[in-house]
Formats: structure tokens, sequence, C-alpha cells
């Protein structure tokens, strides 16, 4: 009886002690509940999250956790890589990796680039962002991983196509120069030092303006405003005062660069009434760089605008896997095409003096290419008449460099004559014979007078005013067909019919060995 009274005792006091306390431990309960649902809640998170995650020891390097993701990624199994230095995953020494990971953990948070290798010795490029949390009182670093391989393979060929093509301005024979909307001279190459006769630094405080005779600054004035209003002009004559003060006769073409606030100037001496085959070719890179300009526009604002639109979405974290793919699928298209563009330029201003076999039709594809922007400013339309591997030996660039001139030739015709813009036409077609091939190039331009037909191909002869042109375009076609390619070159007018329409224009006619 006394036992029984005890325990009914017991059990009283447990009961009020218990009512009195009912909210603190009601609290108690649900707060550990709460905490047991945030747990699992980060778990699946961090376990299933498609981001490449990691959990570091700050003290040794030591992995401490690991995703699914990063475990597809790197290729171990998870109990091989768990508690492993994370030396084993990165190619940097133990020291550096110890090294970030303090930075990590006093800055907060530390974004680097680096080189992580996975389980079947792939290399990647990575970027790895590390930030310091807090599990049961110790403190861990946190680390995301992206993989960037493609991205940085595509932001590397960007910048090696950048290097070629600053290397192809550096050694040049022709003379470049970037100017600024003022005239003022911002960069140069030492052809171009070498004609004017300044150092880069004394040219570096003048201006294109500055450098032009008196009497043809209106000139110079009229196509810098031009070249910003169309993007281009080329083919302007005029005279340059050189630093010993002497007077100098020039071609010059004007780009305008994408960014909208700089030109790219070239110019070639022509005083001397000796010109070479060689030199003549310079004459026309400043169309050709105008043509990189104009091809390279559209490419490199796909490129911009796709990157920093990715660095937006990441910064707000909305960016997609989707996105995120078709964004560098769009970048890599985009550098390919410049790459394309490079390879044209660049075997353009090599030049081949050696006979080779090439193909007739990429060759004239090629061509079609280089003088691109100018055919649509000028609202010229060719129709192509040429069979695939149609193969020749000769000299591909230098046949190109006459396609040019004779393109030149129509075009000056069909603007001196007012010929209408929707109604311009070329003809390019290919007549094959047993032992030779003939290139037709003709145009509808109304031909050329009869007096001036049999003098086309002598030097120095020009149907242009003087302060436009020089003679030596179809001079130098004519030595180059003859002398380099032993064919021949030879011009009539032709009358013809196309789309029911009767025209007449200059036929020019190569005729090549095979």
């Amino acid at each position: 009886m006394q036992k029984l009274f005890i325990l009914v005792v017991i059990v009283v006091f447990i009961y009020f002690l218990f009512k009195r306390n009912r909210d603190k431990y009601l609290h108690w309960y649900q707060s550990k509940d709460n905490n047991s649902k945030l747990e699992q809640k980060f778990e699946n998170m961090f376990r299933k999250h498609s981001s490449i995650m990691l959990l570091i020891d700050p003290k040794n390097s030591n992995i401490i956790d690991i995703n699914d993701s990063a475990i597809k990624f790197y290729g171990y199994e998870y109990d091989k890589i768990i508690g492993k230095s994370l030396a084993t995953l990165n190619t940097e020494t133990l020291e550096n990796i110890q090294k970030k990971a303090l930075k990590a953990t006093k800055l907060k948070q530390n974004t680097f680039i680096g080189k992580h290798k996975l389980h079947d010795g792939t290399l990647k490029t990575v970027e790895i962002s590390s930030s310091p949390i807090e599990i049961e009182n110790e403190i861990i670093l946190f680390s995301i991983i992206k993989d960037i391989t493609e991205v940085q393979k595509l932001q590397d060929e960007v910048n090696n196509q950048k290097k070629e093509l600053e290397s192809i301005f550096n050694s040049a024979q022709v003379a470049i120069a970037v100017i600024d909307l003022k005239t003022n001279f911002l960069n140069c190459n030492d052809t171009f030092l070498k004609i004017i006769g300044y150092t880069k630094e004394e040219l570096l405080k003048k201006s294109c303006s500055e450098l032009t005779a008196a009497e043809d600054r209106e000139i110079n004035s009229n196509a810098i405003n031009e070249a910003l209003e169309k993007g281009y002009v080329n083919d302007i004559i005029k005279h340059c005062i050189t630093a010993d003060n002497k007077h100098i006769t020039v071609n010059m073409s004007i780009s305008l660069l994408p960014d909208k606030q700089r030109f790219i100037l070239v110019i070639q001496d022509i005083t001397q009434m000796k010109i070479t085959e060689e030199q003549k070719r310079l004459v026309s890179m400043g169309e050709m760089i105008g043509n990189i300009a104009h091809h390279w526009r559209q490419p490199l604002s796909v490129i911009s605008t796709g990157a920093s639109g990715m660095k937006v979405q990441k910064e707000y974290n909305i960016l997609t896997d989707e996105s995120f793919y078709k964004v560098c699928d769009a970048i890599n298209e985009n550098a390919q095409y410049l790459s394309k563009t490079i390879d044209y330029f660049a075997n353009f201003v090599r030049g081949n003096f050696e006979p080779i076999q090439f193909d007739l039709e990429k060759n004239i594809q090629s061509f079609l290419t280089l003088i691109d922007s100018s055919t649509k400013k000028n609202n010229i339309q060719f129709i192509i008449d040429v069979e695939k591997n149609s193969m020749i030996t000769g000299l591909p660039n230098e046949l190109i460099q006459c396609f040019v001139n004779m393109f030149n030739n129509s075009k000056e015709a069909f603007i001196v004559k007012d010929i209408q813009e929707n109604t311009r036409y070329i003809f390019i077609s290919l007549i094959e014979e047993d032992n030779s091939i003939r290139i037709i190039f003709k145009d509808n331009a109304g031909g050329i007078s009869e007096k001036n037909l049999q003098k086309v191909f002598e030097p120095y002869f020009t149907m242009k005013h003087k302060s436009q042109g020089t003679g030596l375009g179809l001079s130098m076609s004519h030595r180059v067909v003859v002398h380099g390619m032993k064919g021949t070159l030879t011009v009539h007018n032709e009358e013809y019919k196309y789309k029911g329409e009767q025209y007449k224009g200059a036929c020019f006619t190569i005729t090549l060995k095979r």
C-alpha cells in the first residue's frame, strides 16, 4: 500500500511538471522536427542538384562530401573519393590548393579558373566558386564546379585568331593604320611608318588630316564622312606630306570598324611610275580589309551578345542548361565563320608564285567572298555557271587578283554610266576543252569604246580620271595570265540577251592550259 502511494505521487508530480512546461517541450520537439526537415531538404538539394558540388575541409583540403552530378562528372565511385585530398582532382599542388581554400575562407568567396582531372585522366577546364558555410559548428568550404572546357576552347580560338590577324597587320607589306573619328592616329604597322617617314611615337601625336596636303584636305574629309556613313570607301587618291616634307601620291582605303569609333586606313605609295605586280596587289588590300570588317561585324556581335547575356543570366541564377548550350553553339558557329574568313584573307595576302593544281569553282567562290561587301554596296548580281572539280594548274591567288581587277573595272563602269542598280550583272562561266579551259567574265555596263578597247592592257592606261586610278589593274592582270600562267587574256564587247532583255558589255576571256 505504501509503494502504491509513492507511485501515485510520482505520476502526479510528472503530470504537473509537464503541464507547467508543456509549451517549452512542444517548441523543442517542433524545432527538432523542423531542423530534421531542413537537413533532409538540404541533403536532397545537394545530392540531386544538376550543378557539380563538393564539400571541402579547409584545414587539410580533404573531400568531405560530393553530390551525384560530381560523381558522374569526375567518374569516381562515392566511397573511393570521400576523404581523399582535393589534389586527387586538381592539377595544382596541395600547397596552392590550401592557399586558395584559406583565401576563400577569409574572403567568404573565391572564384577562379583551374584544371581538374577526371578518373580516366581527361583534363577539364573548370570555374570553381568556393564559399565557407557552417555545419554543426564546423567551417566547411562549399564549392560549385562549372565545366567551361568548350567555352575556354572557343575563347582560345578567338584569341588565336586575333593574334593571327594582328600578325598579318604587323607583317603585311601594305601600309595600315588605325585612326579615330577625328583622324588622330591610334596605331600603325611598320610599312606605314616607312612610307610616311615618322617614328611611331611621332605619328601617334599627329592626325591623318594633318599629314594630308592642303589642297586635298577636303577630299580626305569627304572620304572620312563617306566611310562613316557607308562603312567603307576605297580608291581615294590624295597627296600626303612625309616627315622630310616631301609630297607623295597615295591610294587610300578606309574601313569603319565594328565599334564605329575607329577606322582602318590603308595607303599605297603610287608616286613611282614603275609598280610591280606585288605592289598593285597590295593596293587592293584596302578592299580586302573592308571585307574583313564587313564579315566580322555580325559574328562578333553575336559572340559578344551571347557571352554577356550568359553572364547576366548567371548573375541572376536564371541560366538554364538549354540556354547555355544554345549560346555556346552560336558562339562556336560564329567563331568557325571568323576562322574561315581569316583563312581567305591570309591566303590572299601570302600569295603563291609557284604553279599548283587548284579547283576553279572554289577559286571563284573565294573571289566572291573577298569582294562580297563591295558587291552588296553597289548592288551587283553575279550569275555563275561553273561546274565543281574543274581542276587546273596555275597561280590561284594571282588569278583571284585578276578577277578583282576585272570586277573593279565593271564596278566603275556601272557607276560612271549610271546603270540601274537592280540590273547590274556580272557573268562568270567556264568552257572546258580538251587541253584548256576558257573563263568568260562579262558585264552589262555598255562595253568599252572602240578607241580604248585596244589599250586597256597597256601599262598606265586608265579610263578613269587621273585622280582616281593608275591604269595598272588590267595591265597587271594581263601580265599575270600571259607571263605567270602561260595563258591568254583578251577583251571584246558583246551583245546578248538575259531574261528577255538585250544587253551589251565588256567580255574578258582568260584561256589557260590544263
